[in-house]
């Protein structure tokens, strides 16, 4: 009986997505001073949404500079959001424009922007409640990134699936905790309301509501 029962977990195990493991390398481009000026050539393409600095992107665009962001997005991220775009906003995919060198050099231009250390990200198996988390998003979130999936003036649409299937539990982990330097968006583990400031515990509950939306 308990090896038929072992059985069943193990089938189990192969049947879930890989969520553990060893999380991709945080940079996997090499940046040399050609790429990044192939790089700076090809952002002229992106600079009509995302501006050639963050005071002149218009609302709802990424501010690609922005240091925590750098720290915390992997290359391979980068690259996965260029090359599928978000579906249901305004960044449209760029595979059929772009090859995968030329993406590279935009993640490279990116580097040398804002030079950043890669973040030693918390990638351990999510311990929250979504019903808590709920709650807590209607209470700190809501505010900037609304309920209908989108975003009000300036919030990321991080309720959106091509959003969440990009990122990782780490990265939103460190993104909440220390906020998108430049933007409006605080650091939740200490800000400048008090009242909205997030425990790690809370933290989990969060993005394990955010984890069971369809």
């Amino acid at each position: 009986m308990l090896h038929k029962a072992l059985a069943v977990i193990g089938l189990l195990a192969l049947s879930m997505p890989a969520l553990a493991g060893d999380p991709p390398p945080m940079r996997s481009v090499e940046i040399t001073p050609e790429k990044a000026a192939q790089g700076a050539k090809l952002f002229q393409l992106c600079t009509p949404c995302h501006g050639t600095s963050g005071a002149d992107r218009v609302p709802r665009a990424a501010l690609l500079t922005a240091q925590s962001f750098l720290e915390a997005a992997s290359d391979e991220m980068i690259i996965t959001t260029i090359k599928g775009g978000r579906p249901g906003t305004a960044m449209a995919a760029w595979a059929g424009v772009l090859d995968r060198g030329q993406m590279e050099s935009i993640v490279a231009y990116l580097r040398t922007q804002t030079k950043t250390e890669p973040a030693k990200l918390d990638e351990s198996p999510l311990k929250g409640d979504g019903g808590e988390g709920a709650k807590l998003f209607m209470r700190s979130c809501v505010q900037c990134h609304n309920m209908r999936g989108g975003y009000r003036e300036w919030g990321t649409g991080i309720l959106r699936k091509p959003f969440l299937d990009t990122v990782t539990n780490g990265y939103l982990r460190y993104m909440i905790k220390n906020g998108k330097t430049g933007t409006a968006m605080q650091g939740f583990a200490s800000g400048p309301l008090p009242e909205l400031t997030l425990s790690d515990a809370q933290i989990e509950h969060v993005i394990t509501f955010l984890r069971s939306l369809p």
